[in-house]
């Protein structure tokens, strides 16, 4: 089948992904069988972005209007709403705690019941043992919470909210058994990435073990390291020059190195006049110029940048920063090394410096330099700290510096071997497709055909289906020819566009997991729901020449690891994830193991309108 390709521009340190889609006149029909044999399945390739961006539902909407049906009239309205919160867990926390001080007793004792599940991890399908187990918990005896804990560790990801808890305010022998289980009862690639997610900040030995072994199991033990070892320093940046910076590297990804030029060359006259002069205006008028085929020019000004400051380091820091983002490894290398080559030498700079430089080398396969890089910062970790943190950070990085020592043995290069920038654009795309699971193939092909409009929703919250929730209604209004989503009386997310004309205007509305078929007659502003069809996803990775070079890949998407094979093919979702994170490891046809990492926020286009397609 004929295809277009739609590039979408990724802000990553490495690679920037571009989405394939489909094209706009052909569509592939296929059964398949996901799930249900007996489901009918219709592939449909994705359009283009559509104009109208998608109207987001604010996940304190959400949650405000399932908190007012804790206290609806109906029965039925009141279960279907405590089981959504419960479903949402820790982000409904805040809200549910104000709603348990209501004035409606209904919605205060659902509330607080909530409440006290929310702050314990408890999930919506947990055994009810299990959850009178945790409830009374603190209560136990200490020899009774350590066989609890096993009976709870069981559970696997489901159990590391509650993990974490006994981790962080739980006794020294509670946090040891809790740690012990995790590593060796309830390891698994999903708990190592809900400890990331969890613990931002860990602040005791047993939290800063436990997020440096999830790490390690992730092979991403310098992927935020810097977190761990020390805060980043308070650079006192100025947010308006932050910002421009931030479009103009966007700009740059986007394939407009006109316009980028013109805002680089503008921003050294709107920044203050105090202060060193930042070098990252002439990188980024390096780069447009390069991409404009204006090489010496651009070389120029990196020298210049590159000579600037040479008593300051925290320009030459924040050079590095966005010369990594951009993907240009060995110019973010040389400016991480003037780091710490200024004086003083003892910064929390040069220690997030040496981080970086070990974080670049690993990723291009130079584990001995990568090695040096972090035994240098753990070196200066344990020279400024000396709490029961840093002492079990500086063990993992310790083990880390091993780790990378043994891999520069398995995988030697030569002595010369030197950095190398990311990999272009196109060496990675990915392949999304829709499936939908529910209809007649035909009916949705002809129901999308007769729709005057395609409107995307998005949600904080993607899986509740909202426009299936007893407190969601669609009006519209003709005067200013918007589709307008309310919870209750509330509006719920921005107006959608929308010229309804006759009295039977269709439209469809995509939402995370359905498309949704309404009619809307402007005369009156009724909206009425006509078809829905549930849908799923198909990604598949598209490698590059070079990707598809290397040996022994292996790949992971959201933290999971993948067959590669599988992973090429297509993955199935039952939810498009909102961003993906791809991490692809393999061999070069030189020996080299490299690492490539790419991040993408999805937003899923709508589906392609069309006629059936012929036999």
């Amino acid at each position: 089948m004929p295809r277009t390709s739609g590039r979408s521009q990724i802000p990553d340190s490495r690679l920037q992904i571009p989405i394939r889609r489909g094209s706009h006149s052909q569509i592939a029909n296929r059964q398949s069988a996901i799930g249900n044999a007996a489901a009918a399945l219709l592939t449909i390739c994705l359009l283009t972005p559509p104009a109208t961006a998608a109207a987001r539902i604010p996940a304190d909407k959400l949650i405000a209007a399932l908190i007012r049906d804790l206290g609806a009239e109906s029965y039925d309205a009141r279960e279907r709403a405590t089981a959504a919160l419960r479903q949402i867990g820790p982000a409904a926390l805040h809200a549910l705690e104000k709603a348990a001080e209501s004035d409606d007793p209904e919605v205060r004792l659902r509330a607080r019941d909530l409440v006290a599940d929310a702050r314990l991890g408890i999930g919506p399908d947990w055994p009810s043992e299990i959850v009178l187990l945790i409830r009374h918990y603190d209560t136990l005896q200490e020899h009774e919470r350590r066989s609890a804990l096993y009976r709870i560790g069981a559970l696997g990801p489901k159990a590391v909210p509650f993990l974490v808890r006994c981790m962080t305010t739980g006794s020294r022998n509670d946090a040891a058994h809790a740690l012990n289980i995790l590593q060796q009862r309830a390891a698994s690639d999903e708990v190592c990435q809900q400890l990331i997610r969890l613990i931002k900040e860990p602040n005791n030995e047993f939290l800063a073990r436990a997020l440096t072994w999830a790490r390690a199991q992730r092979t991403q033990a310098l992927d935020g390291i810097e977190t761990l070892a020390l805060r980043k320093p308070d650079l006192k940046l100025n947010p308006a020059t932050e910002a421009a910076i931030q479009d103009i590297a966007a700009k740059l990804k986007a394939g407009k190195p006109k316009e980028a030029l013109d805002a680089a060359l503008a921003l050294p006259k709107a920044a203050p006049a105090s202060g060193p002069a930042d070098p990252r205006p002439l990188y980024l008028q390096a780069e447009a110029l390069i991409a404009l085929n204006r090489d010496n020019e651009a070389l120029a000004l990196r020298d210049r940048a590159l000579a600037l400051n040479p008593d300051n380091q925290t320009p030459h820091y924040l050079a590095a920063e966005l010369l990594a983002s951009l993907g240009r490894n060995r110019l973010a290398a040389k400016e991480w090394l003037r780091v710490v080559e200024i004086p003083p030498n003892d910064t929390d700079l040069d220690t997030n410096a040496y981080l970086g430089l070990s974080g670049l080398h690993s990723a291009g396969g130079l584990f001995e330099a990568a090695a040096q890089y972090l035994d240098k910062a753990l070196q200066r970790i344990a020279a400024v700290k000396d709490d029961a943190a840093a002492k079990a950070l500086a063990s993992a990085l310790q083990t880390e510096v091993d780790r990378l020592r043994q891999r520069a043995s398995a995988y030697p290069v030569p002595p010369d071997a030197a950095l190398d920038d990311a990999l272009p654009a196109g060496e990675l795309q990915l392949d999304i497709r829709v499936l939908t699971k529910e209809g007649k193939v035909e009916d949705l092909q002809a129901a999308l055909a007769a729709t005057a409009a395609q409107l995307p929703i998005a949600s904080a919250l993607p899986n509740l289906p909202v426009l299936d929730l007893p407190f969601a209604s669609l009006r519209y209004d003709a005067t200013r020819r918007q589709l307008l989503l309310f919870f209750h009386d509330v509006l719920a997310c921005d107006p959608l566009p929308l010229q309804a004309q006759g009295n039977d205007a269709r439209v469809a509305l995509h939402t995370p997991g359905a498309t949704y078929i309404y009619k809307v007659d402007p005369a009156t502003g009724t909206v009425e729901r006509l078809a829905r069809f549930h849908k799923t996803y198909t990604v598949a990775l598209k490698p590059g020449p070079r990707l598809a070079a290397l040996a022994s890949p292996a790949v992971r998407i959201n933290g999971i690891p993948y067959d590669w094979e599988k992973a090429t093919d297509g993955i199935h979702f039952d939810s498009l994830p909102e961003r993906f994170d791809i991490v692809v490891e393999g061999t070069a046809p030189l020996g080299r193991r490299i690492t490539v990492r790419a991040a993408l926020e999805a937003a899923e286009p709508p589906l392609a309108r069309t006629t059936p397609a012929p036999k």
